[in-house]
């Protein structure tokens, strides 16, 4: 069996969309941002209001209303059942402490039979090992293969993302049916 270390934003989380609504509800839609948009990384790098970002995602609610991208929680709970050994490595997203625990809430309330003591918050990915490692950010992802090149490292495809080399690529629509079927392949 596998280890494999799953993000959670924009992997198993569709963090963007709610904060591109947040945001736009925000500014009154004087930019009507939409995912098309969404060319970097950093949200702060492109909006017009770069200011407004970190206290949305700071702001109470905003991790437990996360939407789980098409087929995540299936496909995780899926992966668990096979005996893999799941671990969401994620980035803690504010200083107030608040996102860890709207994580670990969204975890509860979503994937019941999943412990969070599986959870790694960490900045520094790079430094957690396993056999997989599932992420969107361009850092992490070049970060983590350079730091285990026998790796295998998946992302969800953006546009952001689009020019970093991984081993798997999967767009949105179906991107836990295709891991799930690629990892069950190895």
């Amino acid at each position: 069996m596998k280890e494999i270390l799953i993000d959670m934003d924009n992997t198993l989380v569709d963090l963007t969309s709610e904060l591109i609504q947040r945001y736009n509800q925000r500014t009154n839609n004087s930019e009507s941002l939409s995912m098309r948009d969404v060319v970097k990384y950093n949200f702060e790098s492109f909006v017009d209001r770069p200011e407004l970002i970190q206290p949305i995602i700071e702001s109470e609610g905003f991790f437990t209303n996360l939407r789980p991208y098409p087929g995540a929680l299936y496909y995780f709970n899926e992966l668990c059942r096979l005996g893999h050994k799941i671990v969401i490595v994620t980035q803690p997203s504010n200083k107030t402490g608040r996102a860890v625990d709207e994580k670990e809430s969204w975890i509860k309330k979503h994937i019941p039979n999943y412990s969070t003591r599986e959870i790694t918050y960490t900045t520094n990915k790079y430094m957690i090992g396993g056999d997989i490692f599932f992420d969107d950010s361009p850092h992490h992802l070049k970060a983590w293969a350079n730091r285990h090149p026998s790796g295998i490292t998946c992302k969800i495809v953006f546009p952001y993302n689009k020019n970093v080399k991984t081993d798997y690529t999967f767009s949105v629509e179906t991107a836990w049916s295709t891991f799930y079927k690629t990892v069950k392949k190895m």
